[in-house]
């Protein structure tokens, strides 16, 4: 198996071959061509010949001559290759490559490819590229498939290569024997296109898979961290229901197997081993598993098959019937038989299980016919020797005939070891730590960690009657004699069991309790032995009514029957060690609770007995007596032991009246009842607002007092409405009591009839009765007044009585007449308060009164304003005024025209209106803003008399009432001067005309400002 790699010219294919066996001539053809014609002879075991060409050598056939049988090792791979699967990677590393090669013999059907991996990031995890697989077939008319569709029918020495790298698991499988390996890509192509973003790690490698069939149950693998390797992986191929079993170092893998999609039934992990580990990984299962070990660093990688069980045309273990499953190791007394597979019909068999044992031959042994990967297989059986009761390591020797003599030999030697395994020696001691409770000590030997399974024989305990432990403690349930068993199981699964009886003598505390035993009574439980034995320091009390179990820390207790019967009384003990005691029991019969109650009846008339009726009762046949006390001490006659007696007490007033029932049993109920014995009862109500209402409201005084009044019925229209009433419960001397009724309207009235009963709690009643009046109260409309100015006009107000009612009004106030005209001018400025009165010809009242707000004028103060033309200036008159409100006309040339101070933006001269209110008052004034021009001067006149541009005239001047204009010549001299500014340059000096020419001018504006000059021409 090689790889070809066009890039690299200094990379070989190579073939290693190794010599076992002196004289050893070898042969290598590739496709039909001999590539040593006279073959290669080594002379010497240990002889090694190795074959380089720069072409891919893989489906080279391997063979020594047809007159030897030698055996020999063949290796096989590359100096330094690149791998890739595209032109469009560019591969910059290089690795060789090298591993051995399996017999053809040892090729397989089946194959698991899973993919290598590196370790999850957040961003990338799954991290693989995939890798190259080739597949070389052994015979002619190989169809190869890969997930169930053929890619290849191949002939001997011919291979398939898939096209691309596989990222996914896949199931290779042929109709004949064939190799296939897996190769890891150079570290720039391992991840293409992706490979710098997600930090690749590794370069090529070869690594040659293992048939699914030739697995392994158990390995120890070396995994090295050296040569920069960073990563290290195993994958592990199983059968999905041997994953669970799955152990590394003893420990469950670190994630879950996941399910091999193309290979219905196993299941497959690509697992990441600790940095951390020391190199050392030992992989164990209860199936077998195909695996192989990698890592990967900075342009590095390893890559090698993690153990195989390399089948030939035999296999040999032992089988357990028990586990239906092979096996090579089992414990001394385990049952098994050595199971045989062969390719061929073996006329005879000679089978020596251990070297101590003399040879047992078979003629014609019997054989089952299997199929096994398409090929039939022969299955013999032989019994296990007495050797193996005996523990170590025993060589099993076989001797196998051919049916037809093959290279030169007649039969096929056949070595395998079994280990025997000894079984444990269970042995344990057993200290007692209290009367119940007992400490165990395991004193067993054995291979390995040792595994304990207790049974302390004592189901009662539920759940604690088994342990796992090597010293466990158990508190036995009860006194008795338990069989404690205990098995042992080595690391290899051996086990053994002992069992010794065990004898439990627990001390039982005892009790008593206190009578009467009565439902509802206090019952106190004394426990009469522990203390003084046991050396308790708390009690355990189970009472048997489904209570909770009562624990104390000291020796007697409380506890009350809610029902009567039978209860099962439970005491338990425990000191200071923890120890518990046994339980003591006893059986208690609770007696009913006597139902204690009675009623009376009571004359309304203070002098009357009252009658006592005893409504007290108990559910069993106990007999009753009764004894009563009336809290009447000042009566002669203040206790009775009638069952219904008669008492008249001595005055009115509140009495505890006390019954006490006693059964013939011991039991004793008591009950206290209150009563009140009435004075002469006389109702009596005071009417607070009076016989007449205004309204709808009438208010009554509770004036009633007497001892026991328990309710009042107040009937606040007993004529009209007769059964409308209501309920005072406990009424209050002096409670104050309030009604509605209905409102009327207009000047109608209506007369209501009260009526108040007064109740006691002895049933005795007395009622009074009162008329009233109900008079309509009037109810005034009296509309808000706007804010008046202090020079408007009277004002006639309008508030009325709405509902019509006859009567009369009046209003009240400064500034107001009582017929209601406002003045403002005699109320002043401020607010002022003015309220109207309505008396109703029934003498009802009613009120309504507002603020009127009288306002002063507000003032302008007049103010004009001057700005240069072209800028803006804010108007800022002078007001007297509150909350006033503004308008100035025009506002074309103002930025808002409703606020006190806008800013004017006019270009010309402007006189602005200005109107303003306090919502009551209004003011107007006149707003004069001057515009001021820059003068304007011409810089050429022609005074030729002919009427036009005579004179020098600047506009705009008049405005500078200080203005100074001085005209120069050129020498100088002034030929004009004025501080008027309408005169006017007529261009004479001293009344003759001045040259025509160019004359220099300065003006001062007498603004305070810098003068300004300039040039101008005088035309003739």
């Amino acid at each position: 198996m090689n790889y070809i790699n066009p890039q690299n010219a200094y990379g070989k294919n190579f073939i290693t071959l190794v010599a076992t066996e002196d004289n050893t001539r070898i042969f290598i053809r590739l496709k039909n061509k001999e590539l040593i014609p006279e073959g290669v002879l080594l002379a010497h075991a240990g002889d090694v010949y190795e074959y380089y060409n720069v072409a891919d050598l893989t489906g080279a056939y391997v063979r020594t001559d047809g007159t030897s049988c030698n055996n020999f090792a063949v290796f096989s791979g590359n100096s330094g290759v690149k791998i890739y699967y595209t032109d469009l990677c560019d591969a910059q590393t290089l690795d060789p490559l090298y591993q051995q090669c399996y017999p053809v013999e040892s090729w397989g059907y089946t194959y698991g490819y899973i993919p290598f991996s590196m370790e999850s990031t957040v961003a990338y995890p799954v991290r693989t590229g995939g890798q190259i697989v080739r597949v070389i077939a052994k015979d002619d008319g190989t169809i190869v498939k890969f997930n169930g569709a053929v890619v290849a029918t191949l002939n001997s020495g011919e291979f398939y290569a898939t096209s691309k790298a596989l990222a996914q698991p896949a199931y290779i499988e042929a109709n004949k024997p064939v190799s296939a390996a897996q190769f890891a890509q150079s570290r720039d192509c391992s991840n293409w296109p992706d490979y710098l973003s997600i930090g690749t790690l590794g370069d090529p490698d070869m690594v040659l898979l293992n048939p699914v069939n030739y697995n392994i149950k158990d390995i120890t693998i070396y995994s090295s961290n050296k040569e920069k390797i960073q990563q290290q992986f195993v994958n592990i191929l199983i059968k999905t229901k041997d994953a669970a079993s799955f152990r590394i170092n003893n420990a469950p893998p670190s994630k879950p197997f996941q399910t091999f999609t193309a290979m219905p039934g196993y299941s497959y992990i690509q697992l990441l081993l600790p940095k951390e580990a020391d190199g050392n990984f030992h992989l164990q299962a209860d199936g077998g598993f195909n695996a192989i070990a990698y890592g990967f660093g900075e342009v590095e990688s390893y890559a090698y098959s993690a153990g195989t069980n390399m089948a030939t045309n035999h296999k040999i273990s032992g089988y357990s019937e028990l586990l239906q499953k092979e096996i090579d190791n089992a414990c001394v007394d385990d049952n098994f038989y050595f199971r045989l597979v062969l390719s061929y019909l073996s006329p005879k068999i000679t089978w020596q299980l251990d070297a101590k044992e003399q040879p047992v031959i078979q003629q014609n042994p019997a054989a089952t016919e299997i199929m096994e990967n398409g090929r039939t297989a022969y299955v013999y059986r032989f019994p296990k020797s007495p050797a193996y009761n005996q523990p170590g390591n025993h060589e099993v020797k076989i001797i196998a005939d051919y049916n037809i003599a093959k290279c030169g030999a007649n039969s096929q030697n056949i070595n395998y070891i079994f280990t025997s395994h000894a079984q444990p020696i269970p042995d344990f001691k057993a200290a007692m730590d209290c009367f119940n409770s007992y400490r165990f000590t395991g004193q067993s030997t054995g291979d390995g960690p040792l595994q304990y399974d207790w049974n302390f024989g004592d189901p009662g305990s539920g759940t604690s009657n088994t342990s796992g432990e090597e010293n466990p403690q158990h508190l036995f349930s009860a006194n008795g004699t338990f069989q404690v068993t205990l098995t042992v199981k080595s690391s290899y699964g051996c086990s053994a069991t002992k069992t010794i009886p065990l004898v439990i003598q627990n001390f039982v505390p005892t009790f008593s309790s206190s009578s009467p035993l009565c439902a509802g009574n206090q019952i106190i439980f004394t426990d009469l032995n522990g203390s003084a034995v046991f050396g308790p320091d708390k009690w355990q009390w189970d009472f048997g009514d489904g209570s909770p179990i009562l624990e104390t820390s000291i020796k007697t207790a409380q506890h009350t029957y809610l029902l009567s019967g039978k209860f099962t009384v439970r005491l338990q003990l425990i000191n200071s060690k923890g120890c518990i005691s046994g339980a003591f029991e006893q059986i208690l019969t609770i007696n009913p609770d006597i139902l204690a109650d009675f009623t009376f009846t009571q004359d309304c008339n203070q002098d009357a007995f009252t009658s006592f009726n005893n409504n007290s009762s108990v559910t069993s046949n106990a007999i009753l007596n009764y004894k009563w006390d009336f809290g009447d001490p000042q009566s002669l006659s203040n206790e009775s032991t009638d069952k219904n007696p008669k008492h008249q007490f001595s005055g009115p007033g509140n009495y505890d009246v006390l019954l006490t029932v006693n059964s013939d049993q011991g039991c004793k109920k008591t009950v206290v009842k209150k009563m009140i014995i009435n004075g002469p009862l006389k109702v009596d109500f005071e009417v607070i607002s009076g016989l007449s209402i205004c309204g709808t409201q009438v208010i009554l005084k509770n004036t009633s007092n007497v001892t026991g009044l328990s309710s009042l019925e107040v009937y606040y229209d007993a004529l009209n409405k007769p059964d409308q009433k209501t309920i005072i419960s406990q009424p209050q001397a002096g409670q104050i009591l309030t009604f509605d009724y209905p409102t009327l309207t207009g000047n109608e009235s209506r007369i209501h009839l009260i009526k108040v009963i007064a109740y006691t709690t002895a049933g005795c009643f007395d009622q009074k009765e009162a008329s009233i009046t109900q008079f309509p109260s009037p109810v005034i409309s009296f509309p808000a007044v706007q804010p008046l100015c202090i020079t408007a006009q009277p004002l006639q107000l309008k508030a009325v009585e709405q509902y019509g009612q006859s009567g009369l009004g009046k209003y009240l106030g400064n500034g107001v007449t009582e017929s209601g005209l406002f003045s403002p001018a005699i109320a002043g400025i401020g607010s002022h308060e003015i309220r109207f009165e309505f008396t109703t010809n029934g003498n009802c009242i009613d009120s309504k009164k507002q603020f009127i707000n009288v306002l002063s004028e507000p003032i302008i103060n007049d103010q004009n304003f001057t700005t240069k033309a072209g800028t803006s200036i804010t108007l800022h008159p002078q007001y007297q005024g509150d909350n006033l409100s503004y308008s100035w006309e025009p506002a074309t040339t103002l930025d808002l025209s409703n606020i006190a101070y806008p800013t004017s933006n006019a270009l010309e001269s402007t006189a602005y209106r200005l109107t303003i209110t306090n919502g009551a008052c209004m003011a107007t004034a006149i707003i004069n803003l001057k515009v001021i021009h820059e003068p304007l001067v011409r810089n050429t006149f022609t005074p030729n008399g002919d009427g036009k541009n005579d004179f020098w005239e600047i506009d705009n001047l008049e405005v500078y009432p200080k203005v100074v204009v001085d005209v120069f010549n050129r020498y100088g001299i002034v030929v004009f001067h004025t501080t008027e500014p309408s005169n006017y340059w007529d261009g004479k000096y001293k009344g003759q005309n001045v040259p025509a020419g160019t004359y220099y001018y300065t003006i001062n504006l007498g603004n305070g400002k810098k003068p300004f000059s300039g040039y101008v021409t005088v035309l003739r």
